[in-house]
């Protein structure tokens, strides 16, 4: 599905993720571990098109996403993605924040699918909270119902529990493992919290300054 050839990027001049290579099959779920500052969000951005490539390409299914020359725009790559900074429109309320990206539903099929990811995310009743309503762990959750929402077949998630707590965190990631497996979505998850991965991940590598290298656990 997602296949990363020889990916190196560049930030301020100097250069990270150097040689990265990845394969990511229709399924499963994929986790990267590393401490800070190796360049794991940086992985997440150009896998989404944010972030623009020094060498190597991206491919989905076969077709170019990503190289030094070519770059598919992210609203055309039809991908879920979950940043460390929730990026919620702050001028919309949840409900219109989440609505952003069912455009090809009817509207009460939009106002179903919004309403069974805010009980996901154990959010119901913020239809109408503004972001700056919300705290951290709830705009998080937020972010995590609205990329779920289209049901894509790929999704990118960086750090998405970092501002909840463990109890909160395990019970998302049990219906996350339940979800992931009746839709097929093929999953990347970025967190420096290998206990995180271990639960919901099929295979982790350890993200160094060398690129993604076995895990040592």
């Amino acid at each position: 599905m997602l296949e990363i050839k020889n990916l190196q990027l560049c930030h301020s001049q100097t250069a990270i993720c150097q040689n990265v290579n990845l394969t990511l099959r229709k399924g499963e779920i994929f986790g990267v571990v590393g401490p800070s500052g190796v360049g794991k969000s940086s992985l997440i951005k150009a896998i989404a098109g944010v972030m623009p490539l020094k060498v190597g390409s991206i491919y989905w299914q076969g077709k170019i996403w990503s190289q030094e020359q070519q770059v598919v725009a992210l609203e055309k790559r039809g991908l879920g993605l979950v940043l460390q900074d929730p990026a919620l429109f702050p001028h919309m309320t949840v409900e219109q924040n989440m609505v952003f990206g069912l455009t090809s539903l009817s509207k009460s099929d939009k106002q179903k699918r919004i309403a069974e990811m805010l009980a996901f995310v154990e959010m119901t009743g913020f239809e109408k909270r503004y972001p700056h309503e919300l705290s951290g762990g709830q705009a998080a959750r937020i972010a995590l119902a609205r990329s779920l929402a289209p049901q894509p077949q790929l999704l990118l998630l960086d750090e998405p529990f970092a501002n909840l707590d463990k109890d909160l965190s395990l019970r998302i990631i049990g219906r996350l493992q339940k979800l992931f497996a009746k839709n097929k979505t093929s999953v990347l998850l970025i967190t420096h919290e290998l206990k995180e991965a271990q639960s919901l991940c099929n295979r982790i590598l350890n993200f160094t300054a060398n690129g993604l290298e076995p895990l040592v656990a």
